[in-house]
């Protein structure tokens, strides 16, 4: 472990370590009900795909432009403060779709409902740009290597754990009621409170951090810059994907033709979830992956092959296999990105909200996408766009491969 000046936000990280997992757990878990729901809320309140599609986008794009408020303007903040008021907001907006779906609301309202629920989605995207940042920032400052690794690691099993159980849960609930799917996720949201509330510290982070230890035997920092940017471009273009899946194949599944039910959605998104979790675990545990272009490769390569077989599915079990091909090769992606993103920073704050910024954007360019390509042409044909995406981006990563050289590597804090 790397020590790090006292006055760093996350050198008090340790103290609290165990409990912020529990954290991540919680917002997770209410984020996934609330994920899992919304195609289907939207759809009862008489909204279209497209409508869906803005949701997310909106969700996402907010989420997105406040990570970058975050990173590079407000990463002095006691994060632990910041934390509280985040959380604070998303459980009065999710309060707010409440009170939406009411049917008593809805006869005496004078607008419009599906737009309340995107504005209060767009509030809790906003919410969210001060929470996640600043946690996975806590926990990582200060540690590299297998260190580091480790710790993200359990980090990322945490919150995915929130993910496994949470998209189960809100596709049975919203089957039954979507007030009763709502407020699912604010227990889960009210309880992250209460947890971060016994968290401890006065965490800060340091602009004028020094870090002059020994650099660990598994960092390449002659590769870091190729491999952040390889894997940056890569977790875009998984995102949306991921924005493709969450957003639009719901609502194909429950389609008349197929005619599966929005828990049968959910089953679809826990498979993503179990994937996720096995691939952190692993990729916790082992660091041999570290710097290795294969596996960067193989893992996109899973990605597409996860978008032909939707393309060629209307078996649910079909789609049990897409969920976990997706799950398993976007983790790995996503493990990767948050390794090369920060390893060799001072700056934890500002690295986490550019990985958070970075999926977010395909998020949003998959949610805008794929509700647009739903209505216009297919329920299929989202599918078909994240095929054409990821096409790009192994271009932009041959550019970058053969174009950014190891003599090119001299900063370790370049973006």
């Amino acid at each position: 472990m790397i020590s790090s000046d006292k006055n760093t936000i996350f050198s008090s990280g340790g103290d609290s370590a165990k409990l912020l997992y529990v954290v991540a757990f919680l917002m997770s878990f209410g984020n996934g009900v609330l994920w899992v729901s919304w195609p289907f809320v939207i759809k009862g309140l008489n909204g279209t795909a497209a409508d869906v599609g803005n949701c997310f986008a909106l969700h996402m794009g907010i989420y997105m432009c406040t990570c970058l408020a975050i990173g590079f303007r407000l990463g002095h903040l006691n994060a632990r403060r910041v934390i509280q008021n985040g959380v604070v907001v998303v459980i009065l907006a999710v309060g707010g779709m409440c009170g939406v779906v009411m049917p008593a609301s809805q006869r005496c309202c004078q607008f419009d409902p599906v737009w309340l629920m995107i504005g209060l989605a767009l509030l809790i995207g906003m919410s969210m740009g001060f929470f996640w940042p600043y946690l996975m920032g806590w926990l990582s400052g200060g540690y590299e290597g297998r260190d580091l690794n480790r710790r993200l690691g359990m980090f990322n099993v945490a919150w995915v754990s929130g993910g496994i159980i949470s998209p189960w849960i809100g596709g049975i609930l919203v089957e039954r009621s979507s007030l009763l799917v709502l407020a699912a996720a604010e227990v889960g949201i009210v309880l992250c409170f209460v947890a971060v509330s016994f968290t401890r510290g006065e965490v800060r982070e340091s602009a004028g951090q020094n870090n002059n230890s020994p650099v660990p035997n598994d960092f390449n920092e002659a590769l870091l810059l190729k491999f952040r940017w390889i894997a940056r471009i890569s977790l875009l273009c998984v995102m949306v994907c991921i924005g493709l899946v969450r957003t639009q194949l719901g609502l194909l599944l429950v389609e008349p033709v197929l005619g599966y039910s929005e828990s049968d959605f959910g089953k679809v998104i826990t498979v993503v979830s179990l994937a996720y979790f096995a691939v952190f675990a692993a990729t916790g545990k082992w660091h041999f992956w570290h710097f290795r272009i294969a596996a960067l490769i193989g893992a996109q390569i899973l990605v597409v092959l996860s978008m032909v077989i939707i393309l060629h599915s209307s078996r649910l079990w079909e789609f049990f296999v897409a969920a976990a091909v997706l799950g398993t090769s976007a983790s790995f992606i996503y493990a990767s990105h948050l390794y090369y993103g920060v390893s060799g920073s001072k700056r934890r704050s500002r690295r986490m909200a550019i990985h958070e910024t970075t999926q977010s954007l395909g998020m949003v360019v998959g949610s805008l996408a794929g509700g647009y390509l739903y209505v216009h042409i297919s329920g299929y044909a989202p599918y078909w766009f994240g095929i054409v995406f990821f096409g790009v981006g192994f271009l932009a990563q041959i550019i970058v491969w053969f174009a950014l050289k190891p003599t090119d590597q001299t900063d370790k804090q370049s973006v």
